[in-house]
């Protein structure tokens, strides 16, 4: 008896805390997708989601609507690439253009600002 517990104790004691992550990627299609060319943006956007997947990285990005506009007219290459995401089974979210600014508390075991 006593050594089915000492084996359930030692088993138990070596568990590791299940841990998940997923990575969020703001400002979609891409940040920089007014400097560079149509492209480009398509390679590098190919190759971050090909490097997710092989990984099986979790992943949601956050698209800015207004980026998907070129003169005012809404740029079918910038849309593609977010079929890309989503062809890669990957989750597009909405990123806010205003946020509310919340009250700042200092952080606990800090002194107060004077």
């Amino acid at each position: 008896m006593k050594l089915i517990f000492l084996i359930a104790v030692l088993g138990a004691s070596r568990e590791e805390p299940s841990r998940r992550m997923a990575i969020t990627i703001d400002d979609l299609p891409f940040v920089s997708a007014i400097a560079l060319p149509p492209g480009e943006i398509r390679a590098r956007t190919a190759k971050l989601l090909d490097h997710l997947q092989r990984r099986a990285i979790p992943a949601v990005g956050f698209v800015i609507e207004s980026k998907l506009f070129e003169a005012r007219r809404e740029d079918p290459e910038r849309v593609a690439l977010l079929d890309l995401w989503l062809d890669t089974g990957l989750e597009l979210g909405n990123h806010t253009s205003r946020r509310a600014r919340l009250p700042v508390s200092p952080s606990r075991g800090s002194s107060s600002p004077s």
